[in-house]
């Protein structure tokens, strides 16, 4: 899909995009949980050093996960305002 979910009209268009967030949310979710467990085992064997890399990627993944909640909002909000 070439174009800005913001130049997007039609209810499929906007409900397509709206999955393709989801689906790339949940890839970020489930890649915190992996640098979490990263950080915490680094941080039990003493590794400092990989544990603040994992602990930085975490946080990198943090904001990635609010810039697609909030994309998700919107789309959401867009959906609703949808014709029937």
């Amino acid at each position: 899909m070439t174009e800005s979910y913001a130049q997007m009209n039609s209810y499929s268009q906007l409900v397509q995009a709206l999955n393709g967030i989801l689906g790339s949310l949940g890839n970020v979710i489930g890649g915190m949980a992996l640098l979490w467990s990263a950080y915490t085992a680094h941080i039990n064997s003493g590794n400092q050093a990989e544990a603040n890399y994992a602990l930085q990627q975490y946080r990198d993944c943090e904001r990635r996960k609010e810039e697609l909640e909030r994309k998700e909002r919107d789309l959401r909000e867009r959906i609703a305002q949808c014709p029937a």
